[in-house]
């Protein structure tokens, strides 16, 4: 496979918020703000040891370039004391997808055994920003991520 996966370092954060930017521009989000001091914060929590986000980069083996990046996070349930993760984001630029399955599965069962480390119990994975592939459901219910309930908007501004 001509990509890696790895943990997001301080150097990475021009490419990251760039890919960021791509999908902000790409998506349902497009007519929300974009705030970069926001972001970059997120992204740079993560690098702390105790941090509750994880990040991981997807990088071009060759030229070691980010394409791709997955962001997710650890918190209590609503209920409860009960740990879960979350993504945030996770998005592989269109001209890498032809390598998605592969390259979701090492982010996914990275972004799983952090997650377990940090003590949680179920893993949740939405997709909001219509910028997923049309095969990003069904890989994830291959993977054995299960259907449940649904999402739905209602823009009031």
């Amino acid at each position: 496979m001509p990509y890696q996966v790895r943990q997001f370092k301080d150097e990475d954060i021009k490419s990251v918020f760039a890919i960021a930017k791509w999908l902000h521009k790409n998506s349902r989000y497009k007519d929300f703000d974009l705030n970069k001091v926001k972001l970059t914060t997120l992204f740079k929590q993560s690098l702390k040891e105790d941090s509750p986000t994880q990040l991981l980069v997807v990088t071009q083996k060759q030229t070691g370039k980010v394409v791709g990046y997955f962001h997710g996070y650890v918190g209590k349930m609503y209920f409860g004391e009960d740990i879960a993760a979350n993504d945030l984001a996770v998005v592989l630029l269109p001209k890498h997808r032809k390598e998605a399955k592969q390259v979701l599965q090492i982010i996914f069962l990275k972004f799983e055994e952090w997650a377990k480390s940090k003590g949680a119990v179920e893993i949740t994975i939405g997709a909001s920003t219509r910028s997923n592939g049309p095969g990003y459901n069904s890989f994830l219910n291959k993977e054995g991520y299960s259907d449940m309930g649904f999402l739905v908007e209602k823009r009031i501004r």
